[in-house]
């Protein structure tokens, strides 16, 4: 199809339409490529997904913090992580929160009683990012953990967390630290964990890679406790929402009462989470007008190479003339789709890059 395209667009002979037809020139030169360097196998395999390893079972109580505290920073905090808990911990930079995740994951002396449940494989995401070999590639990486695999799957897997195509070979000393923090999360996966403990992963994210992420965390089985700031993530992937408050730890409902109601949190903090939802949307409603145009561009490219096959067949002059009116108003129909595509791209490069800075 897309190489169709490309032909119709050098046939019309117009400026604008060559600029089109080189752009997607080097589209399909891409893919050609990739298409020599795949098995049949991946290709088969490519739109298979590879799902996130289930971890063992563990008892009812995962995780139990009994009367922390630390300094005057933590006061007597007690909660209890169950089976299956994906529990966020909301609240203002210095109440305590990665305090209490290093306390858990025992980085910190404190005072109180940290349990750990039966079976339970706990792991703390930060500690594996510098564990990442700045000589290897994100395909080195993944295969350490998945080493009876073929590579097709690897790079599967790897396409779930944004390293598609050529991008699953970048250097890890290539990386943002965005896409490092993915990486790591990608590999723990594997590993089976039956908690997994997040501290702000989504710092330097783009938005494909947040939304990575939250599938990931959505489909994992196993237990989760995060600190975050992203109210879209936590509502998405969470079902319980703490926040640390003068010290003590207080559980809602609903994580937006944390950011709305709760005092110590001002209204100039939750613009950014408001501004940011309203982006993301904005962004979905552009992506979804890109894909409506291409299709709109793809019927009027198929309408269009039915009259050249008509015009190939007639001799009859009114005939002609008739089908030539209808071609050019099919011509400058997706011109103009052309243009609306080229301006909704924009758009939607101008949204992720203004979304990355959050």
């Amino acid at each position: 199809r897309l190489k169709h395209i490309i032909d119709q667009y050098r046939r019309w002979n117009r400026e604008k339409f060559f600029k089109q037809a080189k752009s997607r020139e080097k589209l399909l030169n891409k893919m050609y490529e990739e298409l020599e360097n795949m098995p049949n196998l991946y290709l088969q395999e490519e739109e298979k997904n590879i799902k996130i390893p289930i971890p063992d079972n563990t008892g009812h109580v995962v995780l139990e913090v009994i009367d922390v505290s630390w300094n005057s920073l933590l006061k007597k905090i007690n909660f209890t992580v169950y089976q299956k808990d994906k529990i966020a911990i909301i609240g203002p930079n210095g109440s305590g929160k990665t305090t209490l995740l290093k306390i858990i994951t025992g980085h910190l002396r404190h005072n109180g009683t940290i349990k750990i449940g039966h079976n339970v494989k706990m792991v703390f995401v930060d500690q594996f990012i510098s564990q990442l070999d700045p000589e290897n590639t994100v395909f080195d990486e993944i295969f350490e953990e998945m080493p009876d695999h073929p590579d097709y799957v690897i790079r599967s897997y790897a396409g779930r967390f944004g390293f598609k195509g050529e991008n699953v070979f970048k250097q890890i000393s290539q990386l943002s630290g965005g896409e490092r923090q993915i990486l790591a999360i990608a590999k723990i996966l594997l590993r089976k964990p039956n908690l997994l403990i997040l501290d702000e992963p989504t710092n330097h994210m783009d938005l494909q890679t947040v939304e990575a992420l939250e599938k990931a965390l959505k489909e994992y089985e196993g237990s989760v406790l995060l600190v975050s700031h992203d109210l879209e993530l936590v509502s998405n992937v969470c079902n319980r929402f703490f926040s640390i408050i003068n010290g003590e730890i207080v559980e809602v409902d609903s994580p937006v009462i944390l950011f709305e109601k709760k005092p110590t949190i001002s209204k100039t903090k939750n613009r950014p989470f408001e501004e940011k939802k309203k982006l993301r949307n904005q962004l979905k409603n552009l992506q979804e007008i890109l894909e409506n145009l291409s299709k709109k561009e793809e019927d009027l490219c198929g309408n269009i190479e039915q009259i050249d096959n008509k015009l190939s067949l007639t001799n009859d002059y009114n005939e002609i003339t008739s089908l030539i009116k209808e071609k050019e108003k099919l011509e400058q129909d997706l011109l103009t789709v052309m243009e609306e595509m080229q301006k909704t791209r924009e758009k939607i490069e101008n949204l992720q890059a203004h979304l990355s800075k959050f």
